[in-house]
């Protein structure tokens, strides 16, 4: 195929020769990319999910059966939005007719695309859906005049309507676990399938619990694309073609369905057993259902006599947990270290289920870390037996109650988890289909000022925000918490652990999800006490964006003191209000540095009684720069990236996100960083004090908090470090001496805005 997707992604390995098209293409690809319109995507599959579940999903039936009858009830469930969205891109194109032909007509669009009105009353989200594909159009439109004319734009947009449905219906697989997990960024395939070249498979090592949704946006995007940037009109259809074709495939198996039944049918199986009697045909019978689920597992699918081996020494190993003669012993552990307290129903037949669910468990996290070994492991016998012993040992510690004599766990404290209370993880729910581990344990903690300063929550925000900014408490005193723990399992959501928790108080619903907080060992040692039951984690998965690795683990603080600080828009359900944080855009096109800070409502409102009261200056700047560097420093080390979006002509969407940052040395992110600041405060200490009552009036406003958009026009080093992004790094040195001796300073412009926004 050629097209202007041919040379965009030769730069992976650091070639110059790329055209100019693909270059624009790239900028493009970067600056349509929305985070907004991931989270719109996220909610619809959130809303599909929950309909899946409480019509279809049973652990009985058919599984691609019962799917294909739920994507039919889904599709005509959001028939109305998919006709809303068309009925916009008609209007767009009617727009087009109407514009002045002496004129360049990109603020009319941008008019018309900002006061559209949908011609129906919709759901809140579908109205996100809707404003997400909007703004996305707006940009779009306004690229299309330049490269195609209005003519050429009208035809395109008639012609990307095709891309509506197939786009609405990637997102309810993914809601009914329909999507694979292992979903690739759309870069990589198109690397290999139409450059015929390999990228880094190490950006794509991670395991997800469910897919991440960003890939969805990733592929309409580069279609989006496709459709300006395409020579012909034949080549515009080939490509729609060609996605709608793949959405249209029917499933042809099921994994994480297949994989529940047959975790159901060893369970059952393992309460069938007679003493004495050989589980080694159950085990084989279970692996082949747990590979398919693992990233990792595609190593050992082809490898039959690891899988028989492995079969039959984890057979051994369970030996003495299952049967009449040791079961009994297993199920009365569980229960003594509080199976009751998370499942209050819990009867006999329970806790027996409950013991052999931990086995099941057991022998799934010990094939997902064998699956994850090495080649020269798994060709190696007996270093493999030395490996699945480790691997064993590790998952019966997380799945399995402390069994063993005390005196075993003195010699080998790495075999428990905690030296306190006694617990363990189960699999939830006890019956039907499993979603997620609970830890039997509720901890009781005291939340004390100087922990919650350092524990983080996601986007490496200190608690203490996220208690003020979202839960109403105050800073300065203790707090007592209930703390519940939870892990993820392939396909766990986080919005389904928080509905399915309905009997612990502020959750049972799924947009409780954002009370979810990582419990990294730094977090469970703080917090509990207990750093052995945290989980380290990929940078990925501690970010905004609401996916979770295999075996990650999460709490939820339950505060009787909360007072969840809710907004509500007219005739809407009201939603937690924002935390504080901070977006970063670089603008390579545009020759500037964009910088979003929002400030939550609690924060805002203080700054704002500051400013009423004419307090010192250095009081005001002192409160931002508190949540503006750190954040900012973070952003800029290449970790979080969510929060830095790149508009390069050289830096692939897979890159863009901030990961192209690891290839500048860190000396550099490190004086770029102090740049940033002293610019950034410098234009903030001017703006407060020349315009105060600009700020107190956005915090007048009823919407939730305030953004602060920060634009440094012609930053200096700016031409260097776009060299950098290029490859070019012959002048790393220069660059570094440049950004720490300058004396320039860029126009730095600044605006306030009621409520959140990103661009």
């Amino acid at each position: 195929m050629e097209g202007p997707f041919r040379s965009v992604y030769e730069l992976e390995d650091g070639d110059d020769a790329i055209d100019p098209e693909a270059e624009e293409t790239l900028e493009f690809l970067n600056e349509l990319y929305d985070d907004e319109f991931n989270d719109a995507l996220f909610e619809l599959a959130n809303e599909s999910a929950d309909l899946y579940e409480e019509r279809f999903e049973s652990e009985y039936g058919d599984s691609l059966v019962q799917k294909a009858q739920a994507m039919r009830m889904l599709e005509q469930h959001f028939a109305p939005l998919a006709q809303e969205a068309e009925t916009f891109l008609d209007s767009l194109a009617g727009e087009i007719d109407q514009l002045d032909p002496n004129r360049a007509g990109e603020s009319e669009l941008e008019a018309f695309v900002e006061s559209y009105e949908p011609k129906s009353s919709l759901s809140p989200e579908f109205e996100n859906f809707l404003g997400g594909l909007m703004k996305k159009a707006k940009k779009w439109a306004k690229k299309g005049l330049k490269v195609v004319g209005k003519l050429g734009l009208k035809q395109i947009i008639n012609r990307s309507k095709k891309l509506l449905k197939p786009l609405l219906k990637k997102v309810l697989e993914m809601a009914i676990n329909k999507l694979p997990l292992h979903l690739h960024f759309p870069a990589k395939e198109l690397a290999k399938k139409v450059l015929k070249t390999e990228v880094n498979e190490a950006e794509f090592e991670l395991e997800d619990a469910t897919p991440d949704i960003s890939g969805i946006q990733r592929e309409f995007d580069e279609q989006m694309a496709n459709l300006l940037f395409a020579r012909e009109a034949v080549e515009q259809e080939v490509a729609i073609a060609e996605y709608v074709r793949k959405a249209e495939q029917p499933l042809s198996y099921d994994p994480l369905s297949d994989l529940d039944r047959a975790r159901s049918q060893f369970v059952r199986q393992l309460g069938e057993l007679q003493d004495g009697e050989d589980p080694t045909p159950l085990v084989e019978n279970f692996i082949p259902a747990i590979l398919p689920v693992l990233k990792a597992g595609i190593s050992l699918i082809g490898r039959s006599k690891v899988v028989n081996y492995l079969a039959k020494y984890l057979a051994k190993l369970i030996r003495k947990l299952i049967g009449p003669q040791y079961a009994p012993a297993l199920s009365q552990a569980i229960v003594d270290v509080g199976l009751r307290l998370i499942n209050l129903e819990a009867t006999p037949e329970d806790e027996a289920l409950a013991a052999r669910t931990a086995v099941a468990a057991t022998i799934e996290d010990t094939v997902r870390q064998v699956a994850a070994l090495p080649e020269y492991v798994l060709d190696n016998q007996e270093l493999l037996e030395g490996f699945i012993m480790e691997a064993f040992e590790q998952s019966a510690t997380a799945n399995l109650p402390p069994i063993l004599p005390e005196r075993v766990y003195e010699t080998r404290p790495d075999l428990r988890e905690t030296t306190g209370p006694k617990g363990t993880w189960v699999l939830q729910p006890l019956r039907g289909k499993k979603q997620y581990k609970k830890c039997t344990r509720i901890y009781e903690t005291v939340l004390t000022p100087h922990v919650v300063q350092v524990v983080k929550t996601y986007c490496d925000i200190p608690l203490v925000e996220f208690l003020q900014d979202r839960l109403g408490l105050l800073p300065g005193r203790p707090v007592k918490a209930r703390v519940h723990l939870y892990e993820a399992i392939p396909g766990t959501r986080m919005s389904q652990i928080c509905k399915a928790e309905r009997y612990v108080s502020g959750l049972g619903q799924r947009s409780a999800w954002t009370n979810l907080h990582p419990l990294t060992p730094v977090a469970a040692g703080m917090l509990l006490g207990q750093p052995g039951l945290g989980r380290e984690v990929p940078s990925a998965y501690l970010d905004h964006d609401p996916i979770t690795a295999v075996g990650q683990r999460l709490y939820y603080l339950e505060i009787p003191e909360a007072r969840p600080q809710l907004i509500s828009a007219s005739g809407q359900i009201p939603k937690a209000r924002r935390v504080r944080q901070l977006h970063v855009k670089w603008d390579f096109p545009q020759d500037q540095i964009q910088i979003n800070l929002f400030l939550s409502e609690a924060v805002a409102q203080a700054i704002a009684t500051k400013l009423r009261q004419e307090a010192p200056l250095g009081s005001v700047m002192a409160q931002v720069q508190a949540i503006m560097e750190p954040r900012l420093t973070k952003i800029l080390s290449g970790k979080h990236h969510h929060h830095l979006r790149i508009i390069h002509g050289r830096v692939t969407p897979s890159k863009s996100r901030g990961r192209i940052l690891r290839s500048l040395p860190s000396t550099v992110r490190e004086s770029l960083s102090k740049k940033l600041i002293e610019w950034v405060g410098q234009g903030l200490s001017t703006y407060f004090q020349q315009k105060p009552q600009d700020f107190i009036a956005a915090t007048e406003n009823p919407a939730d908090g305030v953004t602060l958009k920060i634009v440094m026009i012609h930053p200096p080093g700016f031409a260097g470090l776009r060299k950098a992004l290029r490859g070019d790094m012959t002048n790393g040195q220069e660059l570094l001496q440049e950004l720490q001796t300058m004396k320039d300073q860029p126009t730095v412009n600044i605006q306030v805005m009621p409520g959140f926004s990103h661009d």
